[in-house]
């Protein structure tokens, strides 16, 4: 009778080979868990610039005419953002800004893209409590009549409706609002750059390398921490994926330039 010897545990070389399998199977996986959440937040992203471009909708469609991207609202200037606090249920922060009350001055989730990471300008509450990820329609700098989200504060505010934008080359071919990674907080109107996008230049549209930047008139462009290109919302109030593909340091594609700047000019 032959006794057969009992294993009690593996070999050196068999742990060695298991090992190796589970560090390959991790390296193929995790590639896919990460692309899995980037699609997650891109999508919680579209979501966002939905429900503010909807809001927009409404504003125009009660109001007869677009916010400004600068507004005075109970004696004091206030961006674009808190003009669509009643369209989007926000209606307690409306009434706050209407007091003239700091109280309104809280973080809202629906204005940071969860792709962003925190910076100093946006997503520390200690020192960014007002995050703002995405930016208006703001036409050229430094004009004040003929497009989307004009400066309301001057004397006779130009009227902008979804009618003339609609006759311009319609509601579904113009840029409401994008993305924009290098904005001050939702409560900064001292210029247009840090609460809208310019269509003076698109040299650093989509740049990898400007994210995060101060706000400058040149980086009044579309950025995002998404792979490829950005959300952008239209005047009809659907959203899309403006794609970019860019590497740093090489030129944008003359193709996507043009492109955006239709949509952008309605054309």
């Amino acid at each position: 009778m032959i006794n057969a010897r009992t294993r009690g545990a593996f070999t050196l070389v068999e742990l060695l080979v298991v090992m190796g399998i589970i560090i390959m199977l991790m390296a193929l996986l995790l590639p896919a868990i990460q692309g899995a959440r980037e699609t997650a937040r891109q999508g919680a992203c579209g979501n966002n610039i939905r429900e503010l471009a909807m809001g927009v909708v409404t504003h125009a469609t009660k109001k007869d005419r677009l916010p400004g991207w600068k507004a005075t609202v109970g004696g004091q200037p206030v961006g674009w953002v808190p003009q669509l606090f009643p369209y989007i249920d926000q209606n307690r922060k409306w009434e706050q800004v209407k007091a003239n009350n700091n109280g309104y001055k809280e973080a809202l989730k629906f204005l940071w893209c969860p792709s962003d990471p925190p910076s100093n300008l946006n997503s520390d509450p200690l020192q960014a409590p007002y995050p703002l990820s995405y930016a208006c329609n703001g036409g050229a700098a430094g004009e004040n009549n003929g497009d989307m989200y004009r400066d309301r504060t001057v004397a006779n505010p130009p009227r902008v409706s979804l009618e003339d934008i609609s006759r311009a080359g319609g509601l579904s071919n113009r840029i409401s609002i994008t993305e924009n990674t290098n904005l001050k907080e939702w409560t900064d109107v001292a210029n247009e750059y840090e609460q809208a996008v310019l269509t003076n230049t698109v040299t650093h549209m989509g740049d990898p390398t400007q994210r995060g930047k101060p706000p400058a008139a040149n980086l009044a462009v579309p950025s995002s921490y998404h792979k490829l290109g950005f959300n952008v919302g239209y005047a009809d109030g659907h959203v899309e994926f403006f794609v970019v593909d860019r590497i740093a340091g090489e030129p944008l594609p003359a193709a996507a330039q043009a492109l955006y700047l239709r949509r952008m000019n309605g054309s």
